[in-house]
C-alpha cells in the first residue's frame, strides 16, 4: 500500500509539472484528477473541477465539436486529436488518451505560439506593402527574407533573392571584413550609411541604408532598410551644380569687375585732383565716382554675405571693445563731413564671432553718415546684460541724423530694402549686418533715438552672446 501511495504522489507531481492543461476523468466522464496547469487555465479551484462531469467544465460551443473524439478513444481504445479549437480565447489542440477506468485529456495551449507566427505573418505582409527595399540578413551573409519592394527594384524573383548573399546586391560590403562588420551592427544596434545597390541587369542606384541588429527565435539577423535616393542625389547635384556657377558669377564679379571699378575710380579721383574744374564740372565726375565707390562697396559686402551663407567663417573669440574702437577710429574723420563719435573703450568684452564682426559695426556707422547731412553725432555705448539666464554684450549705436520712418523699420532688414533714402546699397548692408548677428546668436533691430519721434534719429541696437569663461 505505501508503495502504491508513493508511486500516487510521484505521479501527481510528473503531472503538476506539465505546462499545459491534464485532466483524468472515469468511464462516467467525471473528473477524478486536475494538475496545476489546468486549475489556471479553467481559473477555478480544484474543489470546483473534481467530482463535476467535465462536460460541465467544458463551454457548452465545443462540446458537440469534443464528443466525437472523446467517445471514440473511449471505444476504440485508441488515441484522437481534435485540432486548432478556440478554448477560452485560447488556441488549443485537445487529445484524449485512453486510460485505465477513464480517459487522460491533455489541452495543448498554443496560443502564444500562434500569436507569435500570426504577428510574423503579418510582419511579413506589411513590409511587402512598404514603399522601401527591405532585407532580412543572416549572420553569415544570406538573404533570408526581401520584400515585394526589392524585389522590383532589383529585378530579381524573391525565390532568386533569397538564395544570394548580400554582397551581391551591395558591392559596397567588404566581404572579407563581413564579420567585423556585423559585428559593428550588433554592439551599435544599428547604423546609417550611404550605398549603392546592384540590380539584375547591372545598373546601380544610390539608396540610404539603415542597418539594424535583430534576434528572431534566437537567430541573430541583419535588418536593411534601402531607401532609394536617386531623386534626392539629383536634386543634390542640380544645387551643387547651381552653387558652382553661383560662386564662378560672384568670384567673376567680385575681382574682374571691381578691379575695372578701380580702374574707374583712379583715374577719376585723379582727375578731381589734378584738373582745374569749375564746380560743375567737377559734381559731373563726383556722381560716376561715388557711383563706382558703390558698386565696389555692394560687390564686397556680396562676398561677405556669400561667406556667411555659406558657413566658411571661422569663429573665434574676439574682443568685442577693440572692435568698436577701431570702427570708431576708422569713420570719425569723415572727408568732407563733420562727424564725431563718442566712445569710451572697454576691454574684455569676449564674444564668439569671425573676422566679419567689424563689417557688422562699420556698415552701421558708414550707414548713419552716408544717410545724413551736414554735422552729425554718433554715439556707441557698450554694456552687458542678463536675459534668459545667458549674459548678453549689448550695443547700442546712435545718431542724430534723418531717422528711419516706423513703416519702414519693419523691412529695414530684409534683402535689398533701402529704407526713404535715394542712397544705394543701404539694404544689403543690413541684410548683412542681420545675417552675421544671426550667425553669431545673436540679434539687431533698430529703435528711434527719443522714442516717438524718429526724425530725431536712429538707435540700432546690436545683441551678442558673451563666451563662457
Amino acid at each position: 500500500m505505501r508503495g502504491e501511495k508513493i508511486i500516487g504522489e510521484w505521479t501527481i507531481d510528473v503531472l503538476d509539472s506539465f505546462s499545459d492543461p491534464i485532466l483524468n476523468v472515469d468511464n462516467e466522464s467525471r473528473i477524478v484528477h486536475v494538475n496545476k496547469a489546468a486549475i489556471r487555465f479553467f481559473e477555478k479551484d480544484r474543489s470546483e473541477l473534481v467530482g463535476k462531469s467535465v462536460w460541465n467544465v467544458l463551454p457548452k460551443n465545443v462540446q458537440s465539436i469534443l464528443d466525437f473524439y472523446y467517445h471514440k478513444a473511449l471505444t476504440e481504445g485508441k488515441p484522437s486529436q481534435y485540432d486548432n479549437l478556440k478554448l477560452f480565447n485560447r488556441r488549443c489542440n485537445v487529445n484524449f488518451y485512453p486510460a485505465h477506468n477513464g480517459l487522460t485529456i491533455f489541452i495543448q495551449d498554443y496560443t502564444t505560439k500562434w500569436q507569435t507566427e500570426e504577428l510574423f505573418r503579418l510582419s511579413l505582409f506589411l513590409l511587402d506593402r512598404l514603399n522601401e527595399n527591405i532585407f532580412l540578413v543572416r549572420s553569415d551573409g544570406r538573404l533570408f527574407h526581401v520584400n515585394n519592394e526589392a524585389c522590383r527594384s532589383l529585378g530579381y524573383t524573391r525565390d532568386e533573392l533569397i538564395k544570394m548573399l548580400i554582397f551581391e546586391i551591395d558591392p559596397s560590403i567588404n566581404v572579407k571584413k563581413w564579420n567585423e562588420y556585423f559585428n559593428d551592427i550588433k554592439k551599435k544596434g544599428s547604423i546609417t550609411y550611404e550605398s549603392e545597390l546592384k540590380a539584375k541587369d547591372g545598373k546601380t542606384f544610390p539608396v540610404e541604408v539603415n542597418a539594424n541588429y535583430i534576434t528572431l527565435y534566437e537567430v541573430e539577423y541583419y535588418c536593411v532598410t534601402a531607401h532609394d535616393i536617386s531623386e534626392r542625389k539629383k536634386i543634390s547635384n542640380a544645387l551643387e551644380d547651381a552653387k558652382a556657377q553661383s560662386e564662378l558669377y560672384v568670384d567673376l564679379m567680385g575681382h574682374d569687375i571691381n578691379n575695372m571699378n578701380q580702374v574707374g575710380i583712379g583715374y577719376l579721383q585723379l582727375a578731381l585732383e589734378d584738373l582745374d574744374l569749375d564746380e560743375k564740372t567737377r559734381s559731373y565726375l563726383t556722381k560716376p565716382l561715388e557711383a563706382l565707390e558703390n558698386s565696389s562697396r555692394l560687390i564686397e559686402n556680396v562676398r561677405k554675405l556669400q561667406l556667411a551663407k555659406m558657413g566658411d567663417m571661422h569663429f573665434k573669440e574676439m574682443d568685442l571693445g577693440d572692435v568698436l574702437k577701431e570702427v570708431q577710429s576708422r569713420y570719425e574723420n569723415a572727408p568732407s563731413r563733420h562727424v564725431k563719435i563718442n566712445y569710451t573703450p572697454k576691454h574684455g568684452c569676449l564674444v564668439m564671432a569671425s573676422d566679419l564682426l567689424i563689417d557688422v559695426f562699420s556698415n552701421l556707422l558708414g550707414n548713419s553718415i552716408k544717410h545724413s547731412k551736414g554735422p552729425l553725432v554718433i554715439d556707441i555705448l557698450l554694456t552687458i546684460i542678463n536675459e534668459n539666464d545667458t549674459n548678453y554684450y549689448k550695443v547700442v549705436v546712435e545718431d542724430n541724423g534723418p531717422g528711419i520712418a516706423e513703416n519702414i523699420k519693419s523691412l529695414l532688414f530684409t534683402r535689398f530694402s533701402r529704407g526713404n533714402t535715394k542712397a544705394s546699397g543701404r539694404g544689403l548692408g543690413l541684410y548683412l549686418i542681420k545675417s552675421l548677428v544671426e550667425d553669431y546668436h545673436g540679434k539687431v533691430w533698430v529703435e528711434d533715438r527719443i522714442r516717438g519721434d524718429y526724425t530725431k534719429g536712429a538707435k540700432f541696437v546690436v545683441m551678442l552672446p558673451a563666451a563662457e569663461k
